[in-house]
């Protein structure tokens, strides 16, 4: 929202989808973990990249209830088709097992390892995302295509493609968000949903743009 200008409630689904592939992959198959969590955010991007082509490119210049309007029925759409392939069941997740444990970070404070890795996640999410922005060539042609469209195109810049990856690298997280929140939260359906109201919360607090 911040750089592209499109508020997206399908943030929610991606992060359960992210959750759910992980669980289905290793639960199920067999998946060793990391090559789950690759595949789980590599297929989150996929969908999120044809939800941006299909879905959210043409309401780019539409009012933003709109865009909310849109993809709150998306969240109702892939809710269900969550039901559909897993069913209404709470899914526990294991956290793996180098992250299990506490650490003793003071005589009467024991701290699980595991929230200390989700903070860690976060902390390098945020500063790898600020770095992207604002001090790459792909975060100068995303900030100046925010700006003004029409010009970056006049400049021989093709800004479709771009906000594509834009919106990919979004999905990524939120799908890592799920994938790495799954062991506290459990899988279940519309397990984003909450998330979403929060992280919404977030940005009007850092404030909007």
């Amino acid at each position: 929202f911040g750089i592209m200008g499109i508020i997206n409630l399908a943030h929610g689904p991606f992060f359960m989808i992210g959750a759910y592939l992980v669980f289905q992959l290793t639960r199920h198959m067999g998946w060793p973990l990391p090559l789950a969590y690759v595949s789980a955010i590599a297929c989150v991007v996929a969908l999120g990249a044809l939800v941006e082509k299909s879905v959210l490119a043409p309401l780019a210049n539409r009012d933003h209830l709109d865009q909310v309007l849109v993809t709150y029925g998306l969240i109702l759409i892939l809710d269900e088709l969550a039901v559909v392939a897993w069913g209404k069941d709470v899914q526990p997740a294991d956290i793996p097992a180098i992250f299990q444990g506490s650490i003793q970070l003071s005589q009467n404070f024991v701290y699980p390892i595991y929230r200390l890795v989700l903070s860690l996640v976060g902390i390098l999410c945020a500063i790898g995302l600020y770095m992207l922005v604002s001090w790459t060539r792909l975060g100068m042609i995303v900030r100046a295509g925010s700006i003004d469209r029409n010009m970056v195109r006049a400049l021989g810049i093709n800004v479709g493609p771009i906000f594509s990856v834009v919106f990919g690298i979004g999905a990524a997280l939120a799908a890592i968000a799920g994938i790495m929140a799954a062991p506290i939260l459990s899988v279940s359906p519309g397990m984003g949903d909450k998330i979403i109201i929060i992280a919404f919360v977030v940005v009007v607090i850092g404030g909007i743009g």
